[in-house]
């Protein structure tokens, strides 16, 4: 059943204790660097008092001395490595006589299941109720809020986590250490592309009330918080806040879900936000004012895929593009030498019946006739290569062969653009995001301007790919779109692809991953940062916005160009291949009150894998076994377990489906 979420604006109750907190999104600290001020900050507000450094890990002096090099009066490591420890008086006298807690990074189910309900725990809320400093680094910032990722069964990544918030890996704690009511921090956010599961955090803690605001802080970055509620952003990166508002709509239907136009802020040095008001309080004078503005209509159908590999995009979306227009000649359009890319798409026309052509983009090539001559003659044009310098020349209404592609797509003949080619297609393009994995931290990322095929916005492929460029590509949209002063952006994943249709003015994705697009018309300033790290060519390439817009689901998948809503219809009635689960998940009764049965049926034989677990992901029930084909029958019951809601997950190897529970007792 579709559950809708409408999400109106609520600012919390929240009560802010008389401490002050220092969450920090991870990264290596040194002197004369991005950590001096939030590490000068925490000695500060500790009135110079002792700093006590807390891990479940042998520690150096390093971060000792680096407090006392601020004028700490004293700075010591306490390493807990066990209940026992934790729940020492004397663990909890050393905790207390200092004026700042510092917790180093780690794994945070370390802190939670060896802390949780000890007297370090009481003693950690002590120092912050008395008005000293709490703050912690990489995992020991995710602990802080009121809610935390536990990481009991280990870490999430972004692209199972957007497939599937339901994951049994995500694990929440609601009662330990509850510094900062209402929130959930998330570290190390640039540089591991975590947008992609903050996003789905906040489905998964959903029916919650208040609505839990996702911060998440990118490493070598901070987020210092006032006892009034008041936060400033330090350092080299971004704060990224996630909340719903009045716009906000979300829908559940497991496992597909979709949240529109969620409201996201994103902050760099400088910036500071109201935690209590749920807003930006300082938006500093190195913002960029931007106009209102939409992506414009595209400007032809325009297909483009998050793969590069022809083999996939041939099953998944080219064999439908070309079925859909029955193209008598099809022109492949490249910036490199032609090659085995160009080979294997030529095969795929003609087995198509689609007589192929090939010509590569070069300054030497626009003004040939025969380059003219050939454009004019497809019926579609596909677009490939890495050379997209070479490609982006289409543009040049001066050339002759630039003038004839910009007739033809303004007489809409259709495009193709396979994997990282389609990122042409916008405005403009990032360089530079697939070759350096730190090109955006060291500044090397440029700008070029592409074919605006479909005009003021940005791409991005391969987003949640691989951890080899996580950063650059997670950065890259935000970061063009405060350049080029873009409207909006699209993130496509590999197992994706979209198509931009001119008639209806929509954009629609398709495939396994989720849409995931940036909206930035409503979105009155934005910036980026200025922190140049030693060596690079430039600042740190991460943009900060006001009010930027985001719309991510696996349901219905259309945004409206022309106003940027969320529609539910198909533009182009392309369906892709993706797997349908066959289970028939049920359970009778429920509600139920004892017991329930759970019933699925199997097209064939394997192995079945049955979880219950409660709203915060907690598991209740795990059941395994091989089952034949046909209609089964399991019988659950949840004695110990409190009236609410729970979630019965069923899954083999290829397919997972799951369904909500009430239990009332």
């Amino acid at each position: 059943m579709l559950k809708l979420i409408f999400i109106f604006l609520m600012l919390p109750a929240a009560v802010f204790a008389q401490g002050y907190l220092c969450a920090v999104g991870g990264g290596g600290e040194d002197y004369s660097s991005w950590s001096d001020k939030p590490y000068q900050w925490i000695v500060e507000k500790s009135g110079k008092g002792p700093v006590i450094i807390l891990s479940a890990n042998t520690e150096t002096e390093w971060i000792p001395d680096y407090f006392k090099s601020f004028g700490a009066a004293s700075a010591v490591n306490l390493k807990i490595a066990s209940r026992t420890t934790a729940d020492l008086q004397s663990t909890y006298d050393a905790i207390t006589s200092a004026s700042a807690v510092f917790i180093k990074g780690g794994d945070q189910w370390d802190y939670v299941s060896l802390w949780k309900g000890t007297k370090t725990e009481e003693a950690i809320r002590k120092v912050w109720e008395t008005g000293g400093v709490v703050s912690g680094t990489s995992a020991g910032a995710m602990i802080l809020g009121e809610l935390v990722f536990s990481a009991k069964n280990g870490s999430v990544y972004p692209a199972e986590a957007l497939k599937n918030p339901w994951l049994s890996s995500m694990q929440f704690e609601t009662d330990f250490l509850s510094l900062i009511p209402g929130v959930l921090f998330d570290t190390h956010v640039a540089e591991r592309a975590r947008i992609g599961r903050m996003v789905p955090f906040l489905i998964r803690l959903s029916e919650l009330k208040p609505q839990p605001v996702i911060v998440g802080i990118d490493d070598r970055t901070a987020f210092c918080i006032s006892p009034d509620g008041k936060a400033a952003v330090m350092g080299s990166g971004a704060v990224t806040i996630l909340q719903p508002d009045s716009e906000t709509r979300i829908q559940i239907s497991q496992p597909g879900w979709s949240v529109s136009r969620l409201k996201c802020d994103q902050l760099t040095a400088g910036w500071e936000y109201d935690l209590t008001a749920r807003k930006i309080s300082v938006i500093p004078a190195s913002a960029k004012p931007r106009s209102a503005a939409l992506p414009g209509l595209p400007q032809t159908e325009l297909w483009m895929t998050g793969s590069g590999s022809i083999r996939f995009n041939q099953t998944q979306s080219l064999e439908a593009f070309l079925s859909r227009h029955h193209p008598a000649t099809g022109l492949i359009l490249t910036g490199d030498p032609p090659g085995a890319a160009t080979d294997s798409l030529s095969a795929v026309l003609l087995a198509s019946g689609c007589e192929p052509g090939i010509l590569q983009v070069s300054a030497a090539t626009l003004n040939l006739e025969l380059s003219a001559a050939a454009i004019l003659a497809a019926d579609v044009f596909l677009l490939t290569g890495k050379n997209l310098g070479n490609l982006s020349l289409l543009r040049d209404s001066l050339t002759g062969a630039g003038r004839v592609f910009l007739e033809k797509i303004t007489s809409r003949t259709p495009v193709y653009a396979l994997g990282t080619v389609s990122r042409i297609a916008g405005s403009g393009f990032v360089n530079g995001t697939d070759t350096d994995d730190l090109a955006s931290w060291y500044g090397k990322m440029t700008v070029s301007p592409g074919l605006a095929l479909l005009p003021l916005a940005g791409l991005q492929p391969m987003v949640f790919e691989t951890d080899d460029f996580y950063e650059n590509r997670a950065t890259a949209v935000p970061w063009l779109m405060h350049r080029a002063r873009l409207a909006g952006g699209l993130y496509l994943n590999s197992q994706s692809f979209a198509v931009a249709d001119p008639e209806k003015g929509t954009l629609t994705v398709k495939g396994a991953s989720p849409l995931f697009w940036l909206d930035g018309s409503a979105s009155a300033w934005s910036d980026s940062s200025t922190y140049k790290a030693s060596g690079g060519r430039g600042p740190r390439q991460i943009a900060a916005f006001e009010n930027l817009r985001l719309t991510v689901s696996t349901l219905n998948r259309t945004v409206n160009l022309t106003t940027g809503l969320f529609l539910e219809t198909d533009p182009v009635g392309v369906q892709a291949a993706e797997p349908v689960a066959p289970f028939l998940l049920s359970a009778y009764p429920n509600p139920f009150n004892s017991g329930t049965v759970i019933r699925f049926s199997l097209p064939a034989a394997g192995r079945v894998t049955l979880f219950i677990t409660d709203l915060l992901g907690r598991e209740l029930i795990r059941f395994r076994k091989d089952f034949p084909a046909g209609t089964h029958h399991l019988p659950v019951s949840l004695p110990d377990a409190a009236s609410g809601l729970y979630f019965c997950r069923v899954s083999t190897g290829q397919f997972t489906e799951t369904i909500k529970m009430t239990l009332i007792r």
